[in-house]
This record gives C-alpha cells, structure tokens and sequence, in this order.
C-alpha cells in the first residue's frame, strides 16, 4: 500500500499564515493520507490539528522544523518540543531524535547555512529532501548529482517537502510511503526503513510556486507585525 504525505510546512503557529483548517482541506485535496506540520522549534497547535484530521479521517503525524548549527532538521513523530533541545550541531540532534522515537530528515540541505554534500558524512538520519520549494536552486542541484553518483545520494532516504509557508506550494511536493497497512505504526515502521519515494515539480514550476507561496505569505507576516505594533 503507498500513501501520499508531506511532512514539511508551516502555519499560524510559527512563520507561515496556513490556517489548520485550510491545511487539512488541502491535504484532502491532494489526495493526502496523513497531514502533518513541521513549524519551527515548535509543538503548538498539534493537539487541535490532530482532532481536525481524526474528524476528516486524516491520519495526524507529529512533526517538527528543529534548527540546528548546521541548518534545520525535520523531526517526524516529535511531538512535545521543547526549545532548549535546540541549537545543537546536526548528528546531535539526529541522535536525540531518534532516541524519543523520532525519524529525523534533514531540511533543504543547500539552504543558506546548511551543511551541502556534507549531510553524507553524518550518521542515522532517515532521510534528506532531494524536492523542497524554498530551496529550488538547491534542488536542482541536487537532483543533477543524483544522477551522476545514485549511490551516494541514495544512503538516507530521499523526501519531498513542500516547506509551504503560504499554502499554494502544498499538494505539489510530497512522498509515497511503501507500508504494509494504513495504521501510524506501520507508516512510523516504513519511515524507519526509509521506504519512501520522492515526488516534485520541475524547476521553472518550483520557481513559479516559489513565488506564489512566499510573496503572500510575506504580505500576510508584514500585516501580523502591524498589527502586532
């Protein structure tokens, strides 16, 4: 059984404007098994947005967008973060994910800050995102040397992260889990053994979709901080 998911974007409760509601209906739309959100260093609105999946028969999956030293890291099935956990160099943080039954994906790794080709040095991650749309340069370059050295690039996992702040990029970036049943555990079982497949738009449509999710989004963040003021 395959099941379509995107463990990486972002809402109301950190630096995106998608309300929980609005997420949910898009997850549906696209055909979504499970709906998730990965806000940065934070677990705020899970709890609402797991009665809102359980409601539209959606299977919720706790995530969160740790960052690092050496850039961010997705942390699925962490629920509870606390900030102080934060911070640290990027193979800590795999290592403390795992420990509290955490698959840890490392975020955009050509993202300013981030550790580039260097991600293959690091020990027990479960995956990297090979697609991510805030990073579309980054993607392309790495789906360039994809090719030249599959071996390589195939050690973690490879994942399709949306990163959606604005929520027009939702629904075109996502992977297939490879699972025996539609259960959490057996989705957790699948993650773990990294049997997934990456799915993403080309990049003149990532460029587009760039566009028409962060500019919104900017826009939206501008008129919280006037408000704000």
């Amino acid at each position: 059984m395959e099941l379509k998911a995107d463990f990486h974007c972002h809402t109301v409760y950190s630096d995106g404007s998608i309300q929980l509601t609005d997420l949910v209906n898009k997850a549906k739309q696209a055909g979504f098994s499970i709906v998730t959100k990965a806000d940065h260093n934070t677990s705020k609105g899970n709890k609402r947005l797991e009665n809102l999946a359980r409601k539209h028969n959606l299977i919720f999956i706790p995530s969160v967008e740790i960052s690092t030293k050496q850039g961010h890291l997705v942390g699925i099935n962490i629920d509870n973060w606390d900030r102080k956990n934060g911070g640290k160099l990027m193979q800590d943080e795999i290592d403390f994910v795992l420990d509290e039954g955490g698959i840890p994906v490392i975020a955009h790794p050509h993202w300013r800050g981030s550790l580039g080709e260097k991600i293959f040095e690091l020990k027990r991650a479960k995956g990297y995102e090979l697609y991510n749309h805030s990073s579309p340069f980054g993607t392309a370059r790495l789906l360039k040397e994809n090719k030249k050295n599959p071996k390589k690039y195939h050690k973690f996992a490879q994942y399709s992260g949306s990163d959606a702040h604005g929520g027009a990029a939702y629904g075109h970036y996502y992977i297939k889990i490879n699972c025996h049943d539609k259960s959490k555990d057996a989705i957790l079982e699948a993650l773990h053994k990294m049997q997934v497949t990456p799915f993403g738009p080309t990049l003149s449509e990532n460029l587009i979709l760039w566009w028409k999710d962060g500019a919104p989004n900017q826009i939206a963040q501008l008129h919280k901080l006037i408000l704000k003021n």
